[in-house]
């Protein structure tokens, strides 16, 4: 379940041993800029009889642009016909204005192409066309050419956000909102940011979620309603999240929350929420219906979801739930009974202190977006920062931090070091299944 943008205005790391390295990269590549070269030589001419001479204003921009006052009248067009397709709601009248937007957009790339609204607009019209791949060809294009606004490049980062999730590609989608955090952050006026952090948090959560990393989504959507506590949809996407995770009754806690402001669940039906896939929807109402007592529909919701989704990573759960209503996966009824959680495998003591240190390590990479905040801060003010830093975390029986210390550092920025200490230091790791304290050595490289 994903939160859609509102209409358009018309404006590493891999699993390793103890020393592997994990690379913490801003994410957002700087483009270089294209400046023309105003060459020193150019031909005089004499206007043609009749004609208005050229404005001393438009003079220069024409020469440095000679495509600027077509790429003007293109894109002028083109947003007009933008505006009149978000009042027309009849199709296929709708499609043919956009596909005429598309056109005006198009024309606008060719008078000037480097100019990076023209790509941009392109997209938007793609997008409200359904044809992701080519939006996302053009919203790359778009930054490649370097906008410096920061509410354009959180826009980009957005945009393309949902349009991966819509292709499956998940992984990519979570870097994107990552990249429209980091622009949001730096924006001061002009917009509601706590509300736009807290859908892009959502949104990377139910990415997270869809990866089937569901400690990182829970913290996203923790995150997320840090900004926003009021946004219903990330509290609904935090309880199917804790039940998929088996946390039964943190679950039913969030999804009776939520249905106390939200009881017919309307807010999951609005036109700028949807599911990848779509059934995922089924899911929701399902655990919505259990947690408010209609078990009846609750029971129909379960099914339809795994009618729609068979092969769904979480389609045990949906089995599972059914169960616990007493209605088997082939649809008879049998005895009621409770949702039991899936027993914990238990090893031998060395076994077990490696899952602990495994499950540390885990934790720690999804905190790394708030790791790399620290890193953006600092680059303002170093735009060549780069180097290492090793983390020495000891984590207690309770599953909290003891101690936390910078073994070794080249980055040679102690404000930086103290903001990664505090962000680990704020940590709830699980409890260690062996019984004993957690010692782990976490090395990070840092890279503009």
């Amino acid at each position: 379940m994903n939160q859609a943008p509102s209409p358009p205005s018309g404006t590493g790391q891999g699993q390793g041993g103890e020393t592997a390295s994990h690379v913490v990269s801003l994410g957002v590549a700087m483009a270089r800029l294209t400046v023309p070269v105003l060459l020193l030589a150019f031909l005089a001419a004499t206007p043609a009889r009749g004609a208005e001479p050229e404005r001393e204003s438009d003079f220069w921009p024409s020469i440095l642009d000679p495509g600027r006052r077509e790429f003007e009248v293109a894109m002028e067009k083109g947003l007009d016909l933008l505006d009149k397709a978000k009042r027309v709601a009849a199709e296929p009248l709708r499609s043919r204005v956009l596909q005429d937007a598309l056109a005006a957009f198009r024309e606008a790339t060719r008078h000037s192409p480097n100019n990076y609204r023209g790509w941009y607009q392109s997209a938007v019209v793609l997008t409200a066309l359904d044809r992701t791949k080519e939006a996302i060809a053009s919203y790359r294009r778009a930054r490649a050419l370097g906008p410096e606004d920061r509410e354009v490049l959180y826009r980009i980062a957005f945009e393309l956000g949902i349009a991966y999730s819509k292709t499956g590609a998940f992984e990519k989608a979570v870097l994107e909102y990552d990249r429209a955090d980091g622009a949001l952050a730096g924006i001061t006026r002009g917009r509601d940011v706590r509300g736009g952090r807290s859908t892009v948090h959502g949104n990377a959560a139910e990415a997270l979620m869809a990866l089937g990393r569901l400690d990182e989504a829970i913290q996203r959507y923790r995150e997320s309603l840090s900004y926003n506590p009021g946004n219903n949809l990330v509290r609904y996407g935090l309880a199917v999240a804790y039940d998929r995770d088996e946390q039964i009754s943190k679950a039913q806690q969030e999804m009776r929350t939520v249905l106390a402001v939200d009881p017919d669940m309307r807010e999951l039906q609005s036109d700028n929420v949807f599911f990848i896939p779509e059934g995922d929807i089924h899911y929701y109402f399902a655990l919505g219906r259990q947690s408010r007592g209609d078990l009846e529909e609750a029971k129909k919701q379960w099914q339809l979801f795994l009618q729609k989704l068979p092969g769904s990573q979480w389609a045990p759960r949906a089995r599972a739930h059914l169960a616990a209503l007493g209605v088997a996966p082939d649809g008879q009824q049998h005895r009621k009974g409770r949702l039991a959680p899936v027993p914990k495998p238990v090893g031998g003591n060395e076994q077990a202190s490696a899952r602990d240190r495994a499950a540390v390590r885990s934790r720690l990479s999804s905190y790394l977006y708030r790791i790399r905040g620290c890193y953006r801060t600092e680059l303002r003010k170093q735009p060549t920062l780069a180097g290492e830093l090793r983390l020495v975390i000891t984590v207690r029986k309770n599953g909290r931090p003891e101690g936390v210390r910078i073994a070794r550092s080249t980055l040679h920025r102690p404000t930086m070091q103290r903001c990664v200490v505090n962000v680990v230091k704020g940590i709830y790791f699980s409890r260690p299944v062996s019984g004993r304290p957690v010692r782990v050595e976490y090395p990070m490289k840092f890279q503009p």
